[in-house]
């Protein structure tokens, strides 16, 4: 775990030892799990194995048509850990594990972030432009979210459900919220406060839900009322977006790497790969970013079919769609909330490939797949019964 969030993006881990160390461990874990690429398809094995072959594909156009070496690409090796799913299907990991070792890491993440937040004139973890006085705040886009995310939701569904501690989930509850605030992004606040509201209140009585709901709202109206500068920065943030409207930079963005980035059809189909920074591939979309605004972070499902082709994008929204109609028993229910907070930011954020998320959505994937094997299992049961 440690090593797929290299070291949660530490100073120390950006180069040198640290960093060769995941890269090889990370490395390690896709050797040991691409065997298993030639076992049956079943549940949500093919669009994992799609995913993981197009990435790889992926630098070859990147080598032919931007001349990115294939020295340079090996920076794709952490993405190509989708392929772990395949080693955790095969020995059938369990589940309760996964989520125990998730809130672990949930509150070292907690810990390191309240850390960092002090400690704000020195970045310890990231990097420097991720770290800026903005919405009225210094804005930390911490690494990684998504196995934070993931602990939240799984917090969440404890607090309801028969967990023994549950003061200690309740804890990671408060302190979640906090931290999610505190980073002021418009998109997970919104996520990680209609999830929490629906989750207390969904077996609620109608009367409860509208008293909750107008309570809330009231909270809502008064924190953007009073003197607080998050409530400041969000509004006029808002507002500022709101007055782009067609020239909003995301839109820009989308319309260019869509209809104008890829040299050739081929490109198109397959993906341009993911640039290496130290490559002049890499230095033109840095540059893209520094000039226009443009960044492939911002986009979402868009970066991924504009790095790896039209296969993923497929392959992605086969398995959104597949989870949907999957059971889920109440105490799994985090699968659904983490899959909810994918789909909501999937065309404005980075979370559906970003690095700081891959793990969990790997485990989340995972986690589907074990409750298609029970169902399968208890299907063949009952036909034999």
């Amino acid at each position: 775990m440690i090593f797929s969030l290299n070291f949660f993006s530490a100073a120390f881990a950006h180069q040198g030892i640290a960093k060769n160390l995941s890269y090889a461990f990370l490395l390690g874990a896709v050797v040991i799990s691409v065997p298993y690429i030639f076992q049956k398809n079943f549940g949500f094995t093919l669009p994992i194995k799609l995913i993981g072959i197009a990435i790889i594909f992926s630098n070859v156009t990147c080598y032919l048509f931007w001349d990115q070496s294939l020295v340079n690409s090996v920076s794709i090796i952490p993405y190509i850990t989708w392929f772990v799913f395949l080693y955790l299907d095969h020995i059938e990991y369990d589940l309760e594990k996964i989520e125990k070792i998730v809130i672990i890491y949930g509150f070292l993440y907690l810990v390191l972030f309240f850390y960092q937040f002090y400690r704000n004139d020195t970045v310890l973890f990231g990097f420097k432009e991720e770290f800026k006085e903005d919405r009225g705040v210094i804005r930390i886009d911490f690494p990684g979210g998504g196995i934070f995310y993931l602990a939240y939701f799984i917090a969440l569904t404890k607090i309801t459900g028969q967990a023994a501690r549950k003061w200690l989930y309740v804890l990671f509850m408060l302190l979640g919220i906090t931290a999610v605030i505190l980073q002021v992004t418009r998109q997970s606040i919104l996520a990680i406060l209609i999830i929490t509201l629906f989750h207390f209140l969904k077996d609620a009585s109608i009367g409860k839900k509208l008293a909750v709901v107008g309570l809330f709202g009231l909270a809502v109206l008064a924190f953007f009322n009073i003197e607080n500068p998050i409530a400041t920065g969000l509004a006029d943030k808002s507002a500022e977006t709101a007055s782009e409207g067609g020239q909003y930079i995301r839109l820009l963005a989308a319309e260019y790497f869509v209809g104008d980035f890829s040299p050739n059809i081929f490109c198109t189909i397959f993906g341009n790969g993911f640039p290496n920074n130290s490559s002049n591939y890499g230095q033109f979309h840095l540059n893209l970013g520094y000039k226009y605004g443009y960044f492939l972070s911002d986009l979402g499902i868009i970066a991924f079919f504009v790095m790896f082709g039209i296969l993923p994008v497929i392959a992605y929204a086969y398995i959104f769609i597949k989870s949907i109609f999957i059971k889920v028993p109440p105490e799994f229910i985090y699968l659904r909330y983490y899959t909810f907070l994918i789909l909501l930011t999937s065309f404005t954020s980075d979370y559906l490939y970003s690095l700081n998320f891959l793990i969990a959505n790997i485990f989340v994937i995972y986690g589907y797949q074990v409750m298609m094997k029970y169902a399968n299992y208890q299907t063949v049961q009952i036909s034999y019964s």
